[in-house]
């Protein structure tokens, strides 16, 4: 029997869903804590990117005495393995997915995706796929892409992923689905399988998750999925009730309607997750950058959010299950630049990566949540208008210091040519509403330093 291809979240899926030994029909769903098992050689992988997903937004689900928001899919395999407090992204889409790929950290747009290539498209580099595909992986990219078109100028756009170390790419969408590259919304877009571009009527949440549970039983391991999501992303709308619990409550707000997207992407996680064995595999889950401004909660202010450095646009949330991955959380420091020095790791490849000197291996904290690799990362995003480029660069540098985290906040406004310094203590003000003096006596040397990270980054 097959899987449903609408399968509801329910009590009784969830219960199957992580339970040791479970069937349905005649497929295997086996699953244990990560933290029982040893870790594997050539264990498979799967990063999923959740989009417009910052940690308070997955906090508040969980403590707003709303059951109608609650994720029980994440917070279920979120219970199995490891969750990190301070792990950040860079603050939009796509300068974290290039960061992601490239192992780099990337401010800037990838350019046109659904383009033809031209003078100035960027060459295709070492990237975390095409690092697992030498080690003999077979790679796998669904859903958003918003990277980069194909730096081949003889190829079409739609074989970019095959340039940046893809085997297969299956509902696939080269950007948002808000009116880019032939994609009006969540339910008639431009998808494209393999580089066979068609439009499409169906779900993308749900076609995306599909997709990949097809991909992953037709294939032999060692295997690497790269799983986009565009939900919760823009156009903001009410998802297909089937894919909501019975009874849920019609949205009548944008953040009621951004909540009900998240609740049908936990939908098609938990069909995802109960094709997964977490015995051998790793999954990974993040959010690519903070709450969208047209749906904040009533607790934070639209301008604070995503494309901000502020911690609502770059704090994220970071889950990971699998082989020898203890049970519990951590408050080391993470960010999406560390995926193809980590993923590499778990696979038995080399790290550190000489391409990527800014991708570190989170490998030790997975294994013990009190260890640290890092004593500071930098989150970095340049706005262009509509007329003028690059009009305002915003970027933060995050030191964890012996007096807890400390950030600096540096926008730069290059029509007015000024530029704005902020420090701010997260440890006994995470709300970022008290800015330190930058002579202030506790955090001295701390803001020196972060000073000089900063100017360090731009010099470079």
């Amino acid at each position: 029997m097959a899987l449903s291809r609408t399968v509801p979240v329910s009590v009784a899926l969830l219960a199957c869903l992580f339970a040791s030994a479970c069937h349905r029909g005649d497929v295997d769903y086996r699953h244990e804590s990560g933290g029982t098992v040893q870790p594997v050689g050539r264990p498979d992988l799967v990063l999923v990117v959740v989009d417009d997903w910052a940690l308070s937004d997955l906090e508040a689900a969980r403590t707003d005495g709303n059951p109608w928001n609650d994720l029980p899919a994440i917070d279920s395999f979120a219970a199995l393995g490891q969750s990190w407090t301070n792990f950040y992204s860079q603050p939009i889409c796509n300068p974290t997915r290039l960061t992601l790929m490239l192992g780099a950290y990337e401010s800037g747009d990838g350019g046109g995706v659904c383009n033809p290539p031209n003078a100035s498209t960027p060459s295709a580099r070492v990237t975390l796929a095409s690092l697992l595909h030498d080690q003999g992986y077979a790679t796998a990219a669904f859903g958003k892409w918003h990277i980069a078109t194909n730096p081949d100028s003889s190829l079409d756009w739609t074989t970019a992923p095959a340039a940046y170390g893809f085997d297969a790419w299956r509902a696939w969408n080269a950007s948002n689905l808000s009116g880019h590259c032939g994609s009006k919304d969540y339910s008639n877009w431009e998808r494209i399988d393999d580089g066979v571009a068609f439009q499409s009527f169906e779900y993308h949440t749900e076609a995306v998750g599909l997709a990949f549970l097809d991909w992953w039983r037709a294939t032999a391991g060692p295997r690497f999925a790269y799983v986009c999501f565009q939900a919760p992303h823009q156009p903001l709308h009410t998802p297909p009730a089937h894919l909501l619990p019975s009874g849920y409550p019609a949205p009548t707000s944008n953040r009621e309607e951004y909540e009900a997207m998240l609740v049908a992407l936990d939908t098609l996680l938990a069909t995802m997750l109960a094709g997964i064995d977490l015995r051998d595999t790793y999954v990974f889950v993040v959010g690519d950058n903070g709450t969208p401004p047209a749906a904040v909660r009533p607790d934070q202010s639209s301008a604070r959010v995503k494309t901000t450095t502020y911690e609502d646009g770059v704090n994220v949330p970071f889950l990971v299950a699998g082989p020898g991955i203890p049970i519990g959380s951590t408050d080391a420091l993470g960010h999406v630049v560390d995926f193809p020095a980590t993923l590499v790791a778990l696979a038995g490849g080399p790290v550190p990566i000489p391409a990527m000197p800014d991708s570190v291996s989170l490998v030790p904290i997975l294994r013990d949540p009190a260890q640290r690799v890092r004593d500071h990362v930098i989150c970095d995003v340049e706005i262009e208008a509509s007329i003028v480029p690059n009009t305002t660069r915003d970027t933060c540098v995050v030191l964890d210091s012996a007096d807890g985290l400390l950030k600096g906040r540096f926008y730069e406004d290059r029509l007015r040519m000024s530029l704005t310094k902020t420090y701010f203590a997260l440890g006994v003000d995470p709300a970022e509403n008290a800015p330190l003096s930058a002579q202030d006596p506790v955090f001295a040397d701390e803001i020196e330093s972060v000073l000089q990270l900063w100017t360090d980054y731009r010099q470079r």
